[in-house]
């Protein structure tokens, strides 16, 4: 009898909760359900319970499930583990409304089931589950406590050690099978990205960053603590052009900095110079931050592939920015010499050299080191480190890897089963 009146308790808070996060009135909840106002009051109080078909009717039409609605979901509130990943909710007592929904789809995403299967099974659109879980992972309601990494690498160490301007020195590989969709996998490769970052960085190193989506998931996922004492964060690339606001060189070395406040991290920033004059003030700044750039211990790069990366956006005011600032008309490029996909904002070929033609006037636009100083940081032993998901970056990694211009690879499962491909 105790643990009936507790189930209807629950479940009476779980309903209240529901409906206020909905936003709705008891008259207007009772209406999507077909019951009467007084039954839907007696609910919310505890004094009565819904018959089982109403329960269901309760679930589907407020988009919820029964499970949430009777408490079955709390031990959701301690840590959870699907296959190769281990994850914990931020919340004490157990998700209600949206979240709980988000919650439902994420235990079945990273169990490898698609998207449009979810929103089926939870009877809603497929773009609600997605705007679901983005706001569960990028307002950090769910912490990634672990990913399951291969860090041998030892098959893609072999068929890329010869042959190459530089063999690979360390290769670290995200075991997440099945699990769609491709940012979903970005999100979690950031979870082994941290894990190489503690075991690589040391005390006093200068770490380099270039921007995109991956290097951003690293930054978000180091906890503070997390980085050692003394070190110095800088972009190595910055792009008022192509790169994207949100996941900038510069936005990431200046987040990086703020989450780990009072730590003592140092941060430099890089100037977009714009071709402007060679002996001003912002050419001065970024050549003493691509100095400390050239120097880094490590440098960590996302890489844009032919048709998906950043010189390839499908927007025309950027093309036509480009196109009037530099003199270089990018998809013409592409169609003329099909360039792998680019490094640091520099086109390469299948062999991991700069497109020169197009170089030359992109270099008035991209602050960066050059592709040389890449190679001079893997020949002297330092680290350039890829951080990739899915097989469309196969190509570029592989470019990278033969142009000498990377040394260490942290890839998901996807990408390394593409190159091996590649490779035999």
């Amino acid at each position: 009898m105790e643990k009936d009146v507790k189930l209807r308790e629950e479940f009476a808070k779980r309903l209240r909760g529901l409906r206020d996060d909905l936003g709705l009135t008891q008259k207007e909840a009772a209406a999507k359900v077909s019951v009467g106002t007084n039954a839907w009051a007696s609910y919310e109080q505890g004094e009565s319970a819904p018959s089982l078909e109403t329960l269901v009717a309760i679930a589907d039409r407020l988009r919820t499930s029964v499970d949430h609605l009777l408490g079955r979901d709390l031990e959701l509130s301690t840590s959870a583990e699907e296959g190769s990943i281990k994850w914990k909710p931020v919340w004490s007592s157990g998700p209600e409304g949206n979240d709980a929904l988000a919650v439902q789809a994420w235990k079945r995403v990273i169990a490898g089931q698609p998207i449009d299967e979810i929103a089926r099974s939870l009877h809603v659109g497929s773009k609600e589950v997605e705007d679901r879980l983005r706001d569960l992972v990028f307002h950090d309601r769910i912490r990634l406590l672990e990913v399951s990494t291969d860090c041998s690498g030892k098959w893609l160490k072999e068929h890329f050690g010869q042959g190459n301007q530089s063999p690979l020195r360390e290769v670290w590989v995200a075991r997440l099978g099945h699990i769609n969709p491709l940012w979903v996998r970005m999100v979690l490769l950031g979870v082994a990205a941290r894990k190489y970052f503690m075991k690589t960085v040391r005390p006093g190193d200068t770490v380099a960053l270039c921007g995109g989506l991956a290097v951003s998931r690293l930054v978000m996922e180091l906890r503070r603590g997390d980085i050692p004492p003394g070190v110095t964060v800088v972009p190595v690339a910055v792009s008022p052009i192509f790169e994207e606001p949100n996941v900038s060189a510069n936005g990431l070395v200046s987040s990086l900095a703020y989450r780990h406040y009072g730590l003592g991290i140092g941060a430099e920033e890089l100037p977009p110079c714009l071709g402007g004059d060679a002996g001003g003030p912002a050419t001065q700044i970024a050549n003493r931050v691509l100095g400390l750039a050239e120097n880094a211990s490590v440098v960590f790069l996302g890489i844009g592939a032919a048709g998906t990366g950043a010189l390839a956006k499908d927007i025309s005011d950027v093309r036509a920015d480009y196109q009037w600032l530099a003199g270089v008309n990018v998809m013409d490029i592409q169609r003329r010499i099909e360039p792998v996909g680019n490094v640091m904002y520099h086109l390469v070929d299948d062999n991991g050299k700069p497109l020169e033609d197009f170089s030359a006037q992109n270099e008035r636009l991209v602050v960066s080191i050059k592709l040389a100083g890449l190679q001079r940081i893997v020949r002297t032993g330092r680290r350039v480190v890829i951080l990739a998901t899915g097989k469309n970056k196969a190509r570029v990694v592989r470019a990278s890897i033969r142009g000498g211009l990377v040394n260490s690879l942290v890839i998901d499962d996807e990408l390394e089963a593409e190159l091996l491909s590649m490779s035999s």
